[in-house]
């Protein structure tokens, strides 16, 4: 008799550095823990765990490990395909996912391991980027048979993200422009009156000026949007176009040596500003300042009104009238 308490008999058989636990309704989960500080999931198959603890501590079977398919997928067209920040940014977010489950197939990543996750990520936000960057990746690898196991993402609740809300209001606006350097300048004001992210006004050439319109193809969305050339857009443009150069560009975001403005340019000479706000408010600005709703909706390249409609409300809240009582 075990003085401890009851014998583990069921236990006794298993290799080293592999562990099982009993579920409440009696069936034995077994899981691999040569590595420390990680117990990888091995199955409730005892001859199935057998083999899989084998192959770990052979250092086999490398080609499921998530490791091996998320550098697959980093090398795929899909990936390669991506805007280059949005590159930039997925390859940090899976940087944070390989050094997590280096040790995990694809397929031992369990829904438990993802809510994990989610509770030790620091960074919040961050760490819901990250899941839902795993959620696809799993999806791409299971669409070219690397995996039968169920997505673990799905149904995991993510950490909670408080809505931007910030309205830039036109005299903050105003004020930052004038302290902006010319090229900043002529970003802001193609930035609000087009409704535009960065990378996608920076990537505007003269050649999209055709037939009286801007023409754009979002970098995010592949949304096509295009922009009629008047009122104080035409105006902004032709101040762009009479800038002395040197050497003339065929981007319309240049600096004074007629070379393209990279977005690292961009961010740095905003950040200078000191101002309070962000860049990327001043989309929200375009579409709360604009009265009609379906033009701000066209014009974001939103797929639906209640996308834009959600921006009004967030940014200013709904306007609604006193109570009015009675006599």
């Amino acid at each position: 008799m075990n003085e401890m308490g009851r014998p583990k008999t069921v236990y006794l058989d298993l290799p080293p550095r592999m562990g099982a636990r009993t579920l409440k309704r009696g069936r034995i989960r077994y899981y691999y823990t040569g590595i420390p500080g990680k117990k990888i999931p091995l199955g409730s198959d005892l001859n199935e765990a057998r083999l899989k603890w084998a192959k770990l501590e052979n250092g086999e079977d490398d080609t499921s490990k998530f490791l091996a398919i998320s550098e697959r997928w980093k090398k795929s067209d899909e990936f390669k395909g991506l805007a280059f920040r949005t590159q930039k940014s997925y390859a940090e977010h899976l940087a944070n996912l390989q050094e997590a489950f280096k040790a995990f197939t694809l397929g031992d990543i369990q829904p438990v391991d993802v809510r994990q996750y989610l509770d030790r990520r620091s960074k919040k936000v961050a760490a819901n980027r990250e899941i839902s960057l795993l959620s696809a990746i799993f999806n791409w690898a299971r669409e070219r048979g690397l995996t039968r196991g169920a997505n673990p993402c799905l149904g995991v609740k993510r950490n909670k993200e408080r809505p931007r809300r910030r309205y830039v209001t036109d005299k903050e606006y105003d004020d930052a422009l004038s302290k902006a350097p010319a090229f900043l300048q002529d970003t802001m004001d193609l930035a609000l009156l087009t409704g535009q992210r960065i990378s996608d006004v920076l990537k505007m050439t003269r050649q999209d000026m055709q037939d009286g319109s801007l023409s754009v193809v979002q970098d995010k969305t592949g949304a096509k949007v295009r922009i009629r050339i008047e009122g104080d857009l035409k105006v902004v443009l032709e101040r762009i176009l009479a800038r002395p150069r040197p050497v003339p560009s065929m981007f319309l975001i240049a600096d004074a040596r007629g070379q393209k403005v990279s977005y690292w340019a961009i961010n740095y000479a905003f950040t200078k500003l000191g101002v309070d706000w962000q860049f990327r408010d001043l989309r929200a600005k375009m579409v709360t300042d604009e009265d009609d709703l379906r033009t701000a909706q066209k014009r974001a390249g939103h797929m639906s009104e209640r996308t834009t409609a959600e921006v009004y409300r967030r940014v200013k809240g709904d306007e609604v009238g006193p109570l009015k009582r009675g006599n």
